[in-house]
């Protein structure tokens, strides 16, 4: 699969970072809060996806220094239907229930966060951070 986002804010943060199963990595978008911020999976044969994981920066300071995604839109290209939902504000994994049948494209886009705070003397960065994406389902 691939993956394309709305933003990124640097080569070393870009999308394909959700993809690499490695805590070291993350997706960070262009010093945008999240606003506007969509995620594009591309599946190069058809699956059937029944649940997604979600999971934020997983180091403590990291975590509360960056944007994260509260609110979400999800949808796949084999329903009608957009999932709509809200995160907690935890870097323990998150799960979401996916319904598809048979999709090539999933998209999630942000419609709101939870803001980045200060961590002791370190300001708080103006980026949505998220660290991977897994998928649970099988081939079509």
């Amino acid at each position: 699969s691939s993956v394309r986002a709305s933003s990124q804010l640097s080569d070393a943060f870009g999308p394909e970072n959700l993809l690499d199963g490695d805590p070291e990595t993350r997706w960070n978008d262009a010093s945008a809060r999240g606003v506007d911020a969509w995620l594009e999976f591309t599946f190069a044969t058809p699956v059937q996806i029944t649940e997604m994981e979600f999971q934020n920066v997983t180091d403590d300071e990291k975590f509360k220094q960056n944007y994260k995604i509260q609110g979400y839109t999800i949808t796949v290209n084999d329903r009608n239907v957009p999932i709509s939902g809200r995160l907690v504000n935890s870097n323990e994994p998150q799960q979401v229930r996916i319904a598809s049948l048979e999709t090539f494209t999933l998209r999630v886009e942000v419609t709101t966060t939870y803001p980045a705070e200060p961590v002791g003397d370190a300001p708080p960065f103006d980026e949505l951070a998220l660290e991977d994406i897994r998928f649970f389902g099988v081939e079509r």
